[in-house]
């Protein structure tokens, strides 16, 4: 697979989600194993992933891929990053919406001195993360960084 990291300009993965009555519902990554997808209410099964669970997830991800390439390439030497997620969603006249997702990464750095340049980036990813500025709800990233 091609990606942006490497000077392209364009990036394509194909996905599939496949579903049938007696199994239900999976995403299918090429190359690696099925993941199987949640329906709430109907859907009891805690090892399922919902699709709103796999939305916000994909969008922390992103963040921390980001960030990650962004602090590598200004000298910033991560040593850890996790990250906690949430969201609210909202019924708008006929419809639900995410009114907000909530991303709060806890990032560990090298030294005491690249906090601050560790707290620019964040902040930029969070600007110009262009799967954030794609989401039409707002995306609040609350980073607590530390050496």
């Amino acid at each position: 697979m091609e990606n942006f990291a490497d000077g392209n300009t364009e990036s394509a993965r194909k996905m599939v989600v496949r579903w049938d009555e007696a199994k239900g519902a999976f995403l299918c990554p090429f190359g690696t194993q099925d993941i199987e997808i949640a329906f709430y209410p109907q859907s009891e099964k805690e090892d399922a992933w919902t699709p709103e669970e796999m939305f916000v997830v994909s969008i922390a991800g992103f963040i921390r891929e980001a960030f990650i390439d962004a602090a590598g390439r200004i000298g910033v030497e991560c040593l850890s990053y996790e990250t906690a997620s949430e969201w609210t969603a909202e019924k708008t006249k006929d419809r639900y919406e995410f009114s907000e997702i909530r991303i709060r990464p806890h990032i560990v750095v090298a030294a005491h001195d690249q906090i601050e340049k560790a707290e620019e980036t964040i902040e930029l990813v969070a600007r110009e993360c262009f799967i954030s500025n794609f989401v039409m709800c707002k995306i609040s990233i609350d980073a607590d960084i530390e050496a």
